[in-house]
Order: structure tokens, then C-alpha cells, then sequence
């Protein structure tokens, strides 16, 4: 076959790098099949979709290989996050594990405040795809799976907050004694010695003069 007097043949190789010269230096190769990211398969179009998504939102400080060096991370005070580490500071699971997918999407849309992290307002109908081509970065999650969610107990104060707010005054002068060095105090100098002897058995006899 012939495509305007050319071989196809002869053709073919030019169009192959004519396309890795499209994707950029790092980025994940085109998705030809599911892929499993957390134990869960992960079709190819949904993973391109992703692509597309986090082009969108993400790559201009995440950058295209997830390193966290895109074109507008230089400078940043908090670096962006090194996607490929599989590392996440976070989650509602135990330290070391894996997010699970409710943790990216809080962080997503509420943006993680002091950091360059903004809130971004991506559409329902693209989120799962976006998360799981940031999956795709870590090796980890092909492994791995997100760990447990982390469920907090009752509060043992529930409808004794005023009790509570007393009994953490106490604490914070007199056994943890935060306003010696570092903390305003939110006591007077007679209250913090009487909580700290009773609370430590100790007797606070110097006070800072910005106390």
C-alpha cells in the first residue's frame, strides 16, 4: 500500500516518534488496557480521560511524570507533592498507607489551606478518572490497596463541655504548663501554681514577664 506515493511501511516509523514526541518527557505511555491501581481495574479510556483531567488541573505544578516539578511549582514555599512516592501526609487511614479515594477527593475540592494546594472545583462526571491517573504514578498502588479508614471514638465529653473546657485549663497550665515558656496564658500566676502543684506536685516560682 501506498499513501500519496510514500510505503506504508516507510511511513509507519516516522508516525510512531511523531507520537512520543506528542507526550511529554515522563508522562505515562497511552493506555492500551485495564490497568489495576488498589485492587480495582481501571479500563484505558477512563485512564486517558484522566490524563486529560489532570492536564487540566494538576500538571502545571504536579508536572507531567507526577514528580511534583511542573512549570509553576519552582518558587512554591511548600513544594507540590511527589506523586510518584505514593506518599501522603493527608488521609483518614494510618500513617504509611495508602489514601483512599474519599481522601482525594476532600483534598481535590477543599484544597489544603497554607500551601499552594487550591480548591479546585472539578466536575463530578471527571473526579474518579482523575484520581485514579494520579494513582497511576505510584508504583504502590499496584500492590497495594488503600488502607482502613481511620472511625474516631464518641467523645467522652459529649454533653459535659463545660467540665471538659475547666478540666483543659488545668491541663494546659499546670501538667503540660504551656504558658511557662512558649503559650499566653489564659490563667492567673495564683491559678497556674495551684494547677501545677496539684496536677505535677511541682511549684512554678518564676513566671515570664509577657506572661
Amino acid at each position: 500500500m501506498k499513501a500519496r506515493g510514500v510505503p506504508v511501511f516507510l511511513m509507519l516509523p516516522l508516525v510512531l516518534a511523531t507520537a512520543a514526541c506528542r507526550r511529554p518527557a515522563g508522562a505515562p505511555p497511552p493506555f492500551t488496557g485495564p490497568v489495576t491501581l488498589g485492587g480495582r481495574a481501571i479500563a484505558p479510556a477512563a485512564l486517558e480521560h484522566g490524563r486529560e483531567v489532570y492536564t487540566h488541573y494538576c500538571r502545571p505544578c504536579h508536572g507531567d511524570a507526577g514528580d511534583g516539578k511542573g512549570t509553576s511549582a519552582a518558587g512554591l514555599q511548600t513544594p507540590p507533592r511527589d506523586l510518584r512516592l505514593g506518599v501522603y501526609k493527608f488521609a483518614t487511614v494510618p500513617a504509611g498507607q495508602l489514601p483512599r479515594d474519599a481522601d482525594f477527593v476532600r483534598t481535590i475540592r477543599h484544597g489544603l489551606h497554607g500551601t499552594a494546594m487550591l480548591a479546585w472545583d472539578v466536575p463530578e462526571a471527571e473526579l474518579d478518572d482523575l484520581i485514579q491517573y494520579i494513582k497511576y504514578f505510584s508504583p504502590r498502588w499496584r500492590t497495594e490497596s488503600a488502607g482502613e479508614a481511620i472511625v474516631a471514638a464518641p467523645d467522652p465529653w459529649g454533653g459535659r463541655e463545660a467540665e471538659a473546657v475547666e478540666r483543659g485549663k488545668r491541663v494546659y497550665h499546670g501538667l503540660a504548663q504551656c504558658a511557662v515558656a512558649c503559650h499566653p496564658a489564659y490563667a492567673t500566676k495564683a491559678e497556674i501554681y495551684a494547677f501545677s502543684k496539684e496536677l505535677t506536685g511541682m511549684e512554678v516560682r518564676q513566671f515570664r514577664p509577657d506572661l
